[in-house]
């Protein structure tokens, strides 16, 4: 004989929802802590492996997009690469299809922050011939990309000129010459006017 009795359950009646257990290839976001020089950026980031296979009910999947990785800690302010082994993080009730793949080698290339500007700079003739050489224009207009240390202190006209060789062999009359820019490292030439210089030789 049993000691009790149902008399009454509440609610009568239960639902069950159940959803279907997928599979999921999605990419490996990397990520990074720590204090950054301001003059640095992030230039490029990548993870080995790229993508992780992931497993979990398809309604919450429907809407997973990315794995994100714990950040890597900076051990300078100053950084060029940053590299190494990073857990991944993910929600609960979603599982990697692998779990012994927890883990992805991040890496993070940070660079000098970069700056465009446009420079008026003299035209430095450096002649192989007797002959006397008239040049125009005696300047020209550059736009240059260069590491915001050199923008900063002002002074970047001073350490960029346009070059322009005069050969032996050049004959008297008009010759409109290509010339070459000198830059400190890490500047780069984005355009050039005019192209060419005009020298007339006497």
């Amino acid at each position: 004989t049993r000691p009790f009795s149902v008399v009454e359950v509440t609610p009568p009646r239960l639902t069950i929802v159940a959803d279907r257990i997928v599979t999921k290839e999605v990419p490996i976001i990397p990520h990074w802590g720590g204090a950054l020089n301001p003059d640095y950026e992030l230039i490029h980031n990548a993870t080995a492996p790229a993508n992780a296979t992931i497993r979990g009910p398809q309604q919450l999947l429907t809407h997973f997009d990315q794995v994100d990785t714990r950040p890597l800690a900076l051990t300078t302010t100053i950084p060029s690469v940053l590299s190494g082994p990073t857990d991944l993080v993910l929600p609960n009730e979603v599982e990697l299809l692998h779990p012994e793949s927890n883990k992805a080698v991040a890496r993070f290339t940070f660079g000098l922050k970069t700056k465009d500007i446009t420079l008026t700079v003299p035209v430095e003739v450096n002649a192989h011939t007797p002959l006397k050489a008239r040049i125009k224009p005696s300047t020209v207009k550059l736009t240059v990309r260069a590491p915001v240390p050199l923008v900063r202190e002002k002074k970047l006209s001073d350490k960029i000129a346009a070059q322009l060789t005069l050969g032996s062999d050049l004959e008297p009359g008009r010759h409109d010459l290509l010339y070459r820019i000198k830059a400190p490292e890490g500047v780069y030439l984005l355009s050039s006017s005019p192209e060419r210089i005009t020298v007339t030789l006497q």
